[in-house]
């Protein structure tokens, strides 16, 4: 009766230290995958935001937003000038 006492004291000590490692190791994975995730949001937040800029300056550097009278001027007024 006494063993069997120890024993089952045993066992539930053995399953508490089996349930806290395993909780530590979810705690671990679950804190890995939050910073992983945090991350990546910022380097994408910041990516993106870098990216509208550089959008717009490309698009004014090729003359894409150009207004169609400065178009129109450089298209025919500058060659006729020149040529």
């Amino acid at each position: 009766m006494l063993t069997q006492r120890a024993e089952a004291a045993q066992n539930r000590r053995n399953n508490e230290l089996d349930r806290r490692n395993l909780q530590q190791r979810t705690r671990r994975g679950e804190t890995v995958w939050a910073e992983k995730r945090e991350i990546a949001k910022c380097m994408s937040k910041r990516y993106l935001q870098d990216l509208r800029k550089n959008t717009l300056d490309f698009l004014l550097d090729v003359g894409m937003l150009r207004k169609p009278f400065e178009f129109q001027f450089d298209h025919d007024y500058v060659p006729s000038l020149l040529g």
